[in-house]
């Protein structure tokens, strides 16, 4: 490392204190390097940002609403910026990437004002028996659900055709076959992707429904049900019609869910848009059911998922999760000891809390976005290839009661060949594909993944640690 450089002064701080010392030169929003008192380092590399650069200094992403001075409403510290309304006629939402592009939408009526609750804005009301729920995620995501309680409510015939304005600057909104919304920059980057809205009931599954008995009965947690996060098991889910112009995006709910004789209210209908940026990591889930869905950096509502899902909705089915982590911060000359990739499962179908499940690593080809020119998008039908099967975990259920499950894998051959070579690492998480009913070996894992690796670097090395990606590509 070069004499008298961020990396040096750090290292000789930690050997001095006897505490570990970041280099605050070459931390960014997804890495983090840490000088540690036995003169070694450790690195942390996120997925997606866990900080942002705000006021000088490194804060936490955090989603949490807070009152602008004009009376709208932002998160405390997103990536992407996201201005919500206060009420009245303006934008709903505009959203701000990192470059200064801005997207926006109008709901086509007055907004009456939000009630604020952490990282979501109620607007009740907007037509009679109809709530409009906004969310913000930590990323600067944004979703939009209406909520419409009761068939009274669902016989408004604006809901039929519902048109929110829209409005860029230097973006171009596009929606393809499938009904999936992007904006792009002029030179084609993405910078925002929307999936074609979903929309689903309140129903249950007679499954659902006598598991739900069970949980009751024994003071366990009930099942799932629908909300405006997600359908829960037995929901009726439909697709909504989309139609894209350059200065509006129209929805047009299925009927048959928002009206059939078998609906139960309330109906959640659900567009949502998602950040997306070159200088991070990316996810996404394939689902044999929806083959041709790709959902490039779109996240599942409680996780990405893996293994048999049999819920009763529209993407039944064999699920996979692949994973990219921006590796250009990591140098060929650095010695690695150690590096672990750590998961977080958020959710199992077990309700068993001691049960285990396979689950298993794999090393992939990298993640194509939508409408890249190096090929389809990824989806069920064109997915990464397989390089090397790496291990199998057995994972304990994070079914209702039992909590998050932490997992992890030994990842150090692999940090040890893309290092100076490649500037991101791909993963794919299989999970139990013998699709038993029931499904009890799915699972959902947490979008943003990290490695932690500790290394060494040779004294004769230059400074070899930079934020800089290199020219390599995978």
């Amino acid at each position: 490392m070069a004499p008298g450089g961020p990396e040096q002064s750090a290292q000789q701080q930690a050997e001095q204190t006897g505490q570990p010392v970041v280099v605050d030169a070459l931390t960014t929003t997804t890495t983090e390097t840490v000088a540690q008192p036995d003169g070694t380092f450790s690195l942390t590399s996120y997925t997606s940002p866990v900080r942002v650069r705000k006021d000088n200094s490194w804060r936490a992403v955090d989603a949490t609403l807070q009152a602008n001075q004009d009376g709208t409403y932002s998160p405390a510290a997103t990536p992407a910026g996201v201005v919500l309304s206060g009420g009245g006629t303006g934008p709903l939402a505009t959203l701000t990437d990192q470059s200064g592009h801005l997207l926006s939408y109008t709901f086509p009526f007055t907004l009456p004002a939000p009630q604020v609750s952490g990282a979501t804005a109620l607007y009740p009301e907007v037509f009679p028996g109809v709530d409009l729920q906004t969310a913000v995620t930590d990323q600067g995501g944004f979703s939009e659900v209406l909520v419409v309680k009761d068939a009274d409510a669902a016989s408004d015939a604006r809901l039929l055709s519902l048109r929110f304005g829209a409005a860029t600057t230097g973006l171009t909104l596009t929606a393809d076959d499938a009904g999936d919304i992007a904006a792009r920059t002029a030179d084609g980057d993405l910078t925002y992707i929307a999936p074609s809205p979903l929309m689903w009931d309140s129903s249950h599954s007679a499954t659902a429904t006598a598991q739900a008995r069970v949980e009751e009965a024994t003071a366990a947690e009930p099942a799932d049900a629908s909300s405006a996060s997600g359908p829960g098991p037995g929901a009726q889910v439909g697709q909504v019609d989309v139609a894209v112009s350059a200065d509006g995006v129209t929805l047009a709910p299925d009927t048959e869910v928002l009206r059939g004789s078998t609906t139960t209210y309330p109906v959640y209908i659900d567009p949502f848009t998602n950040p997306v940026t070159d200088t991070t990591g990316h996810y996404t889930v394939v689902q044999e059911s929806c083959a041709d869905a790709p959902q490039y950096d779109i996240p599942q509502d409680n996780g990405e998922g893996v293994g048999y899902q049999n819920f009763a909705n529209n993407c039944r089915g064999l699920e996979r999760s692949y994973y990219e982590i921006n590796t250009s911060n990591l140098d060929a000359r650095m010695q690695f000891t150690s590096a672990t990739l750590h998961l977080t499962e958020t959710y199992g179908s077990d309700h068993g809390c001691s049960n285990t499940w396979p689950v298993t690593l794999k090393a992939v080809k990298p993640i194509i976005p939508p409408k890249d020119p190096s090929g389809p998008a990824t989806d069920w039908n064109h997915q990464p290839g397989v390089i090397a099967t790496l291990a199998t975990a057995q994972v304990k259920s994070a079914a209702a009661g039992c909590g998050d499950r932490s997992v992890s894998f030994d990842v150090k051959g692999q940090i040890d060949a893309v290092a100076g070579i490649k500037d991101s690492w791909t993963f794919g998480l299989w999970g139990d594909e013998s699709k038993t009913d029931p499904n009890l070996g799915f699972m959902r894992f947490a979008i943003n993944p990290y490695i932690t690796a500790s290394f060494d670097i040779p004294p004769d090395a230059p400074s070899a640690l930079s934020t800089t990606p290199n020219s390599i590509n995978p």
